[in-house]
């Protein structure tokens, strides 16, 4: 896919479809569209700097226990190498505060992060 916001909707739609078909339980879908959704925004906007057109790459496998997904980008990296830790709630800040790396969190068992450079 490429690295624009209508892309990544299209892309969403089509894996949830994707796992629809796959008689994945709706709870783990709405698990999967919220992890994915939520990284591949990240990627458009922090990895990319909303530069439209660069390619991310997604690999999905099904079994009958999990969801698995490997994300791959020639974008900048995480800070410091790593995933950012979940900042606790703040009832006083908006939505945008780290809630959402809470949620990733939450749904992904475990969480997993790997930088390496790629070749372009």
């Amino acid at each position: 896919m490429l690295s624009q916001p209508a892309e990544v909707r299209r892309t969403l739609d089509a894996i949830v479809q994707h796992l629809r078909d796959g008689d994945i339980p709706k709870d783990r879908i709405a698990d999967a569209q919220i992890v994915l959704g939520e990284v591949l925004n990240n990627i458009v906007e922090h990895a990319y700097d909303g530069a439209a057109g660069e390619a991310i790459l997604i690999d999905l496998w099904l079994t009958h226990a999990e969801i698995r997904c490997r994300i791959r980008d020639h974008g900048r990296p995480m800070p410091y190498g790593r995933l950012p830790s979940p900042t606790p709630p703040d009832p006083s800040r908006p939505r945008s505060d780290g809630s959402a790396r809470r949620r990733v969190r939450l749904a992904v068992d475990p969480p997993d992060f790997h930088r390496a450079d790629l070749p372009p």
